[in-house]
C-alpha cells in the first residue's frame, strides 16, 4: 500500500489539528482552574476534584481518619514547562530548568516519588511484573513518560509527590494490596485482591481481615467524599459523580493497612484487578477458572 504524499496542504491540517488539540487542552486547564475545590477549602467548599488527585484522596482520608502513606510534594512544574523540557530543552529559562533540577535531585538515590495523579510507566511495570521494588535507575526522575503526559492532559501542572518506601506484606512473594470499588460500573463495597498474577494461595485469616478493612476503610472513604460534596471530575467530561472510584490499601510487613493510591471507578479507567470478565460484586481473591490477566 502506498504511503500518501506529503504536501503542504497536509502539512496544515495537521498543524491545524495540533492547534486545535492544544486550544482544547488550555480550555479544559483553565475550567478546572477556576471550578475545582482547593484541598485547603474541603468542608469549606463543594465541587468538582480530579478523580485520581492522590492529594485529594489524602484530604479526604485525613478527615475521616483513614490510615495511608504519607505523602509531601517536593515540587509543582507547569505543564507548559513540561513540555517545553520534552519539546526545547535548549530553550528552558534558568526558571524552568530549576523547576526540573528540584524534582532530578529528590529523587536521586532511589528515593520513591510518583505525581498527583500516577507513578510512571517504570514503576508500574516493575510492580506489575513481579511485585518487587522498582530498581534505583526507574525512579530516576523523568518526564519523559506516557502514563505521566497522558494522565495530566488538561491539568495546569505535574506535581512531584515523595513517599517513604513502605515494605508490604507478601503472598508468594506478591505484596497484600486490595482494591475497592464504589460506583461506576461495580457495586459498591466490592473488593479484590489487587495482583491476580499472585493466583492460587491460601487465605489465611490475617488475609481475610485484611480484605474485610480494606472494604471498611474504601467506604469511609467514598462516604466522606461524597459528604464533603467532593463530585469526581475527568478531563473532557463534566463533573459527576456517576464516574464512582476505586480505593487501593495495602498490609504492611508491621500489619497496619493503609491508603496507597485511589481514583476514578471500574469502567471510568479502573483496572478490574481479579474481577476481569465477571461482574464486579462480592469478594475475590483470584481470576475466575479460565480468564486470562490482562
Amino acid at each position: 500500500m502506498a504511503l500518501p504524499e506529503i504536501t503542504p496542504a497536509l502539512i496544515r491540517f495537521d498543524e491545524e489539528q495540533m492547534l486545535a488539540g492544544e486550544r482544547r487542552r488550555l480550555e479544559i486547564e483553565a475550567d478546572y482552574t477556576a471550578r475545582a475545590v482547593p484541598i485547603d477549602r474541603f468542608g469549606e467548599m463543594r465541587g468538582p476534584v480530579h478523580a485520581a488527585s492522590l492529594l485529594a484522596w489524602n484530604a479526604v482520608a485525613d478527615h475521616c481518619g483513614v490510615p495511608r502513606i504519607p505523602a509531601e510534594v517536593i515540587v509543582s512544574i507547569p505543564t507548559a514547562t513540561a513540555w517545553k523540557a520534552l519539546d526545547e530543552p535548549g530553550n528552558m529559562t534558568p526558571e524552568e530548568d530549576a523547576v526540573i533540577d528540584a524534582a532530578v535531585c529528590w529523587c536521586q538515590n532511589g528515593r520513591f516519588w510518583r505525581t498527583e495523579l500516577c507513578s510512571s510507566e517504570g514503576v508500574k511495570y516493575a510492580l506489575g511484573r513481579d511485585g518487587s521494588y522498582p530498581s534505583a535507575d526507574l525512579l530516576a526522575f523523568t518526564l519523559d513518560d506516557c502514563r505521566i503526559m497522558d494522565m495530566h492532559w488538561g491539568m495546569p501542572d505535574i506535581k512531584v509527590i515523595g513517599r517513604p518506601t513502605v515494605e508490604p506484606a507478601r503472598v508468594k512473594g506478591w505484596p497484600v494490596e486490595f482494591r475497592v470499588f464504589c460506583g461506576g460500573q461495580a457495586d459498591t463495597g466490592a473488593v479484590s485482591f489487587y495482583y491476580p498474577q499472585a493466583g492460587e494461595f491460601a487465605i489465611t485469616a490475617k488475609l481475610q481481615r485484611a480484605m474485610d478493612f480494606a472494604r471498611e476503610y474504601g467506604l469511609a472513604l467514598y462516604h466522606a467524599r461524597e459528604a464533603l460534596g467532593l463530585v469526581p471530575w475527568l478531563p473532557g467530561s463534566e463533573p459527576d459523580k456517576r464516574i464512582g472510584a476505586t480505593m487501593d490499601f495495602m498490609l504492611t510487613a508491621e500489619g497496619e493497612l493503609v491508603m496507597v493510591d485511589a481514583g476514578p471507578g471500574y469502567g471510568c479507567g479502573a483496572h478490574p484487578c481479579c474481577f476481569i470478565d465477571v461482574p464486579v460484586t462480592g469478594q475475590r481473591w483470584r481470576l475466575a477458572d479460565g480468564v486470562e490477566l490482562r
